[in-house]
C-alpha cells in the first residue's frame, strides 16, 4: 500500500491518544546556546510574558492547603493513595476531565477542573507532591499518530505518572515508609498499557510544555509568541528531537527554507528514525524540486508506518471526515489487523456501523472498545452507549 505523506505536522503532547510521542534521547549531542543563535533576540517583557518552569508546575497554598485537610483524615499510606486518586478520578460533576484542547499550568487546570494530557499529568505530579508522594514521569512510546484541529495536523505524543506513596513513620530510625506504586494515566481508553515507555524528568516535562505552547500560539497564528516557547523549549531540553521539528515548522512559514531545513536535520541527527520529521522534511524537498532526497525519505516512512495500528487509525478517521466510508473501513481494518487492542479503533468502526445501519457489527465492537476500556467514567459511558444500541436496534 502507498502511503500518503501529511502535511506539515506538529509534535504535540495532547493527549495519550497520542501520538508520534515525544521521545528524549540518552545522550545530549547539541548545545543549548544553538537555539538562541537560531532564533531571534526577544525583549525582558516578552520573555516575561510566557510561564516560567516554577509557574509550570506551583499551585495556590490554599489548594494545597486544601488538599492536605482532605488526606489528612486518613491514617495509612494505602488510604491516603486512594484519596489522590479519588480527587483526581471522581465520579462526580467536580472530577477533572480530559479534554484535547489547550495546554494549561497546573494551576489553570485545576481552576478549569478540565485539561489535556499533559496538563492533568502536571497536575496530578504536583498534587502528589504537595503531599509527599514519590513521582515519575513516563513518555510512553506510541507510534506515530496524529490528529487533525482547523485543518492542521497535530502529532500526539503521551505521558503519565507513577507514583508512590512515602509517609513518614512513628519510629525515629526509620524515615519513611513506602507504600506501592501505581500510574496516573488520563487516556484510559486506547491500549497505552501494553506500550513501553521511557523514564524521563522535570525538565524534560517543561520543555514538552513549552512545546505544545508553541505548536498551539502557531496554530493561532501567533509566531513572535511561538518563537519564545521554542526558545524556552530548547533552553530547557535541547535534545528534544520535536523541539527542532516544530522549529523547522516555525522557519517555513517564515519562509526562511534554508534554516528549516537546518532544523530538520539537527531533528533527524538526535532520532535518525523521527517519522514526522522525515515526511515534513520530503514534503520540504519536494518543493524545492529535491526530489531523490524526497523520494528517499518517503520510502523510510512508508516502511515506518507499515506495522503502525495508529497510522491507519488516523487515516480512517480522515477517510471519515472527508465522507470516504469504504475507505475509512479499509483503514480502520488493516489497524485492527495489525493491533486488535486498541479500544479507539474498534469504537470507530462501531460509530461507522452503526451510521450504515448495522447494528451487529456496531454492538460487537462497542463492547470490545468498552472491554478494552478500563474501569470508569470512560467505561461507563460505552456501556451506556451499547444499552441505548440494544434498546433501540433490538440488538442481541
Amino acid at each position: 500500500m502507498k502511503f500518503r505523506l501529511k502535511p506539515i505536522a506538529f509534535a504535540i503532547v495532547v493527549s495519550l491518544s497520542g501520538v508520534g510521542c515525544q521521545q528524549v534521547p540518552d545522550h545530549p549531542l547539541v548545545e543549548q546556546a544553538r537555539i538562541d543563535q537560531l532564533l531571534p533576540q526577544p525583549s525582558k517583557e516578552e520573555l516575561a510574558a510566557i510561564e516560567s518552569p516554577e509557574q509550570i508546575f506551583a499551585l495556590p497554598e490554599q489548594a494545597i492547603q486544601a488538599f492536605r485537610g482532605k488526606l489528612a483524615i486518613y491514617d495509612s499510606t494505602q488510604e491516603r493513595s486512594y484519596a489522590l486518586l479519588n480527587f483526581i478520578f471522581k465520579e462526580n460533576n467536580d472530577a477533572m476531565q480530559y479534554i484535547n484542547g489547550e495546554t494549561l499550568t497546573a494551576a489553570e487546570a485545576l481552576k478549569r477542573g478540565q485539561a489535556n494530557c499533559l496538563s492533568l499529568t502536571i497536575l496530578a505530579y504536583s498534587l502528589a507532591n504537595s503531599v509527599g508522594f514519590k513521582t515519575e514521569f513516563r513518555d510512553v512510546k506510541i507510534p506515530e499518530y496524529w490528529i487533525t484541529r482547523n485543518g492542521e495536523s497535530f502529532l500526539n505524543g503521551h505521558v503519565n505518572l507513577q507514583v508512590q506513596a512515602i509517609y513518614p513513620e512513628e519510629k525515629p530510625n526509620i524515615a519513611y515508609s513506602a507504600g506501592s506504586s501505581y500510574i496516573i494515566d488520563f487516556e484510559r481508553g486506547v491500549g497505552l498499557g501494553r506500550l513501553p515507555y521511557k523514564v524521563i524528568n522535570k525538565q524534560d516535562m517543561v520543555a514538552l510544555f513549552y512545546n505544545n505552547k508553541a505548536a498551539e500560539t502557531m496554530e493561532a497564528g501567533d509566531y513572535q509568541k511561538a518563537m519564545l516557547y521554542l526558545r524556552a523549549a530548547g533552553r530547557a531540553q535541547p535534545t528534544l528531537p520535536d523541539t527542532w521539528n516544530n522549529l523547522a515548522v516555525w522557519y517555513k512559514r517564515q519562509g526562511q527554507l534554508p534554516l528549516a531545513e537546518q532544523a530538520y536535520l539537527q531533528s533527524l541527527q538526535l532520532d535518525p528514525n523521527h517519522s514526522n520529521t522525515m515526511a515534513n522534511l520530503a514534503i520540504l524537498y519536494t518543493e524545492q524540486g529535491k526530489v531523490a532526497q524526497a523520494e528517499l525519505l518517503e520510502r523510510k516512512v512508508e516502511r515506518n508506518r507499515e506495522q503502525n495500528p495508529y497510522y491507519f487509525l488516523m487515516l480512517g478517521n480522515e477517510a471519515v471526515s472527508q465522507q470516504q466510508f469504504a475507505e475509512a473501513q479499509k483503514f480502520y481494518q488493516r489497524s485492527l489487523t495489525i493491533n486488535d487492542q486498541i479500544a479507539e479503533t474498534h469504537f470507530s468502526l462501531a460509530k461507522l456501523f452503526l451510521q450504515q445501519g448495522r447494528y451487529d457489527a456496531a454492538a460487537s465492537h462497542l463492547n470490545k472498545a468498552r472491554l478494552l476500556t478500563s474501569p470508569g467514567r470512560e467505561r461507563d459511558v460505552l456501556q451506556h452507549k451499547l444499552d441505548l444500541l440494544h434498546t433501540v436496534a433490538h440488538v442481541d
